[in-house]
């Protein structure tokens, strides 16, 4: 039996970067980073024809919604490699917003974790 992707790295513990499951809205407006397994993405175009993406981030117990924005997508593809994939465990940077009653993250920047 394999154990979840995400238990290594609760295992590993940091006190700066949380699970989905909790971010709660007394960290609303607040920078914060968040670990997760990315569950979807959908990748639309903008009015003026930028790409964005709205990605969910999914941990054992919750799902989170993330922007991301098309002047952060730019900025992020040239800073490093990094391609969202689903399936793939990523940290997301970003500030807590509340949309249509719900938490949700928009982003700044975002990276994989690496396993090992």
């Amino acid at each position: 039996m394999s154990d979840h992707p995400l238990n290594k790295l609760r295992q590993k513990g940091s006190d700066d970067v949380y699970e989905v499951s909790l971010l709660n809205n007394r960290m609303l407006g607040q920078k914060v980073k968040v670990f997760g397994m990315v569950s979807k993405i959908r990748k639309i175009l903008t009015k003026n024809g930028d790409q964005m993406m709205f990605v969910s981030l999914s941990d054992a117990e919750k799902e989170l919604d993330t922007v991301i924005f098309p002047k952060t997508l730019v900025n992020i593809s040239k800073k490093n490699n990094c391609q969202l994939c689903e399936n793939k465990v990523v940290v997301i940077e970003g500030k807590v917003d509340i949309r249509n009653d719900s938490l949700q993250l928009i982003c700044d920047n975002f990276y994989e974790v690496k396993e090992g």
